[in-house]
């Protein structure tokens, strides 16, 4: 697929054998004119020394030649498209397939390049400018709307409008818990039914997403537990993940949420 979308006598092919016992093929895809110098050789390097029995997937690869293994964020870009690739190995960066796999590596890999998609370079520059400024708020809200909203509302309510802060306050007099458990809790009940319907059959998870999100919203805010202002930020977070090119990325950002939820808390307190 990749030579049916480029002729260049410069795309170069080399491959390595990983695994002691299986030997699988992994073939290093680059431009010989456009590599950045050093770059090929430090892939290669890192691919030999990788020692393990067997290698069947490509994200085995991605593990073992990572600079930061423990990071949430992705450090290798993963795709099964051939164009993504020859665009990666046409910027000078090196692409990584593994023999019978379908998801192909590229490295190094950016924040910016997280945020690209391919689409962006089918529409007009200042709409594509404007949907990647849009992503990049939306990460921001990914990641820390959960917890401005626990450290306004619980310590500094003196920031909100005088209304705003009056109809908040009679909200939470309604809920028996402060804001933090709350916002675990949401949190917590979120990713349940996240991970709950991408393992439902393919033709109930959208009806099964958008009744059990409205069920779920409903019946917690009658049932006095949470307030329903967090049920309308937690939502929001989720629409804000959701709208990353990435998966891998969105699934980074939600990591995340929980963590600067309790950092909030801490700093706030002090």
């Amino acid at each position: 697929l990749i030579r049916r979308r480029t002729r260049d006598i410069n795309l170069k092919i080399r491959i390595v054998k990983v695994g002691q016992r299986s030997q699988t093929a992994v073939a290093l895809v680059y431009s010989a004119n456009l590599v950045k110098p050093g770059l090929l050789e430090e892939v290669q390097r890192r691919i030999e020394g990788i020692k393990v029995d067997v290698v069947m997937l490509s994200a085995t690869i991605e593990e073992y030649i990572v600079d930061h293994p423990w990071s949430p964020f992705l450090q290798v870009q993963v795709t099964e498209r051939p164009d993504k690739i020859i665009n990666a190995v046409y910027d000078g960066r090196v692409a990584i397939l593994v023999d019978n796999t379908p998801y192909a590596l590229a490295v190094p890999c950016t924040y910016n390049m997280m945020m690209q998609s391919v689409d962006d370079y089918t529409i007009q520059p200042v709409v594509s400018s404007l949907v990647r400024l849009t992503r990049n708020v939306s990460a921001f809200m990914a990641i820390y709307l959960p917890a401005v909203y626990v450290a306004v509302v619980s310590y500094h309510p003196g920031m909100l409008p005088t209304t705003l802060a009056i109809s908040i306050a009679e909200l939470r007099s309604r809920t028996p818990f402060p804001s933090f458990l709350e916002a675990i809790m949401m949190e917590i009940l979120l990713e349940l039914f996240q991970e709950a319907v991408v393992r439902l059959p393919k033709k109930i998870s959208g009806a099964a997403s958008m009744v059990g999100g409205f069920v779920i919203g409903t019946t917690v805010v009658q049932a006095g537990l949470i307030n329903p202002l967090l049920v309308v930020v937690v939502a929001t977070t989720a629409i804000a993940s959701y709208s990353m090119p990435s998966y891998s990325f969105s699934m980074s950002l939600r990591w995340l949420r929980v963590p600067m939820l309790i950092l909030e808390i801490g700093r706030a307190s002090c």
